[in-house]
């Protein structure tokens, strides 16, 4: 099961990552703020700041699929739970009223 969910996210991967308005907002001041950064630092520092991105990256696309993982798997415990809860009730058609 894991690995379908996994895959529904890679299948999806674009729609996830969508940018909106916000997001490129943010996009816009980082790109700000490291164009005023990076020329202030050595080639060192430079190079300790795209690993330190680099790994960013990586934590969050990992914490971005589990959290879809965990929210499809959520999603589908719910659906399930809601159909055995409606399987449970009286079917409204074979209520008596006296």
């Amino acid at each position: 099961m894991n690995n379908s969910i996994s895959d529904l996210y890679d299948k999806y991967t674009n729609d996830i990552y969508n940018m909106t308005q916000d997001t490129l907002e943010i996009s816009k001041k980082i790109v700000e703020l490291e164009n005023l950064l990076l020329p202030t630092l050595t080639k060192e520092q430079k190079e300790l700041l795209k690993k330190i991105n680099t790994y960013k990256n990586d934590k969050t696309d990992i914490l971005t699929k589990n959290t879809f993982t965990f929210t499809y798997s959520l999603a589908t415990n719910l659906i399930v739970e809601s159909i055995r809860n409606s399987k449970e009730l009286p079917n409204k058609n074979n209520l008596h009223i006296t």
